[in-house]
C-alpha cells in the first residue's frame, strides 16, 4: 500500500467519524496529495544530493569483517558484487561501527570517506 493510499484510508475513517460531506473529504484528500507530495520529491532532492556522503576514495578494508584489502574495493562495485551485507565496519578506517549506526544505516550508505 503506498502512501496515497494510505492518506486516503485516514481521510475515509475521518469521514466516518465526523460526518462530512464528500465534497470536504475530496479537499481534504487533495490537499494531503499535494503535501505528500511536495514531501517526498523534498527528500528526494537531498538523497540525491551528490555533496551529503562521499564514498569515491577506494576502501581500504572489508565493510563486513574489517580485514584488509577489500575485493572489490570501491564501495559501489563492492555493494553491486556482494549484494545487501550489513557494512559492521567503516571501510576507510576500520572501526567498527556502532550498533544503532548499523541498525539505521546497514548497508553503510551514510559513511562518508572524508577526513572532515
Amino acid at each position: 500500500m503506498d502512501i496515497y493510499e494510505r492518506a486516503l484510508k485516514v481521510v475515509q475513517k475521518w469521514r466516518t467519524v465526523n460526518c462530512v460531506t464528500n465534497a470536504e473529504s475530496e479537499a481534504v484528500i487533495q490537499s494531503l496529495k499535494s503535501l505528500i507530495t511536495d514531501a517526498l520529491r523534498e527528500l528526494e532532492a537531498e538523497i540525491n544530493c551528490t555533496d551529503v556522503v562521499r564514498q569515491d576514495a577506494l576502501m581500504k578494508y572489508d565493510p563486513v569483517d574489517g580485514s584488509e584489502n577489500p575485493y572489490p574495493s570501491s564501495a559501489k562495485q563492492y555493494r553491486s558484487y556482494h549484494g545487501k551485507v550489513a557494512w559492521l565496519h567503516n571501510p576507510w578506517t576500520g572501526e567498527k561501527r556502532n550498533p544503532l549506526d548499523i541498525g539505521s544505516d546497514v548497508f553503510g550508505l551514510l559513511i562518508s570517506n572524508s577526513r572532515d
